[in-house]
C-alpha cells in the first residue's frame, strides 16, 4: 500500500522537484488543478507559523468536491521545523503536536500530505512520527560552507555538464564554481545558459564562462582575506565589491584585511627563524611564545600551521 504522508527536505531545488513528482503521482493529471491544495509554510513569526499549521490541518480535514475522491495537501516550504525563533516557540510546538496527532489518527481515504521544508530537526517527535507514518526523502545540504558543500556542488556541476553535453577543464570548472556558488537551482540555470551560448561547440573556455555566467555566490569574509594573501588585486577588488553589495561594513573589511596581514607577518617571521618547519612548529626558544602572541588574545603557537 502506497504511503500517503511524505516529508521532503534539504536542497531547495531537489526537494521541490521531488515534492512535485509525488503530487503528480498522487493525483490524475487531468484533475490536478482541482485536487491539489497548497499551504504556504514559509512563515517568520510565531503567529504566522501557528496560522499555517491550522490551515494545513483544515485542508487535511476538508474533502475535495472535485478530483475524483483524490486530494493532495502540499504544505510547502515549511520554515519552522528547526531551531528558529518560531520553531522554538511553545505555541508552534503545540500546534505542530496537534498536526502530529491528526496524522496518527489517520487521514481520510484519498487524502495525501506532502510536506516540504529546507531543514528539519531530526530530534523532534514530529520528525520521528513522519518516519513512522510515512516516507521521508532527504536531500542533505551541509549546514556550513566548506569542503563538503563544495564537493556536493561540484557533483551537481558535473552531472549538469554531462546532461548538457558540455565539457570544462578543471580550471574552468573551479572558476565556474567560484562564480556561481553552491545552490543547485543556480548551477543548473547557469549550465543551461552556458550550453545555449556555446551553440554547436561543446567545450567551454574560460572566456565563455566569464562572458555568460552570472556572479551568484555570496562572498564570504575570508574570500577577501585569501585574495589579499594571494596578492591578487583584481580578485580582491571584485570580492570587495560583492561584499559591499551584500551590505558588509567597509570598516569591517579593513579590519579583516589587517588581521590577515598581521597573521602573514607573524608566520613569515616564524618561517625565517626556523620555528615553522615542514608545516610543523619546531621547539621554540625561551621567550618565543611572547613574540607569537599578538596582545589581542590570539595564540599563534596554539594554532594549526595550515592556517
Amino acid at each position: 500500500m502506497a504511503k500517503r504522508i511524505h516529508l521532503v527536505f534539504g536542497d531547495e531545488y531537489l526537494a521541490t522537484a521531488k515534492a512535485k513528482s509525488i503530487v503528480a503521482i498522487s493525483v490524475p493529471d487531468a484533475l490536478d488543478p482541482l485536487a491539489v491544495e497548497t499551504v504556504d509554510g514559509q512563515r517568520d513569526t510565531v503567529a504566522e507559523a501557528v496560522e499555517a499549521l491550522g490551515r494545513c490541518r483544515e485542508a487535511l480535514g476538508t474533502l475535495g468536491f472535485f478530483g475524483g475522491g483524490k486530494k493532495v495537501v502540499w504544505f510547502r516550504g515549511v520554515s519552522f521545523l528547526t531551531d528558529t525563533p518560531a520553531g522554538r516557540s511553545e505555541h508552534v510546538k503545540t500546534a505542530l503536536g496537534r498536526l502530529t496527532e491528526m496524522l496518527k489518527r489517520g487521514l481520510s481515504d484519498g487524502v495525501v500530505l506532502v510536506l516540504s521544508a529546507p531543514r528539519v530537526d531530526k530530534r523532534t517527535a514530529f520528525y520521528k512520527a513522519m518516519q513512522e507514518l510515512g516516507e521521508v526523502h532527504e536531500f542533505a545540504v551541509p549546514d556550513k560552507p566548506g569542503p563538503a558543500n563544495r564537493q556536493r556542488a561540484g557533483e551537481v556541476v558535473d552531472g549538469a555538464l554531462e546532461q548538457a553535453g558540455v565539457a570544462m577543464s578543471g580550471e574552468v570548472r573551479e572558476a565556474f564554481l567560484e562564480k556561481v556558488g553552491n545552490d543547485t537551482r543556480t548551477i543548473l540555470n547557469e549550465v543551461g545558459k552556458l550550453a545555449t551560448y556555446l551553440g554547436k561547440r561543446r567545450a567551454a573556455t574560460m572566456e565563455d564562462m566569464e562572458a555568460i555566467t552570472s556572479t551568484s555566490r555570496d562572498a564570504a569574509a575570508w574570500d577577501i582575506q585569501d585574495a589579499v594573501g594571494e596578492r591578487s588585486l583584481g580578485k580582491a577588488l571584485a570580492v570587495a565589491r560583492r561584499l559591499i553589495f551584500q551590505r558588509e561594513s567597509p570598516m569591517a573589511l579593513i579590519a579583516l584585511i589587517e588581521n590577515r596581514l598581521r597573521d602573514l607577518i607573524v608566520y613569515r617571521e616564524a618561517l625565517d627563524r626556523g620555528w615553522l618547519r615542514d608545516g610543523r612548529w619546531a621547539r621554540l626558544p625561551e621567550g618565543a611564545e611572547v613574540l607569537l602572541a599578538d596582545g589581542l588574545g590570539k595564540d599563534y603557537h596554539g594554532m594549526h600551521p595550515f592556517r
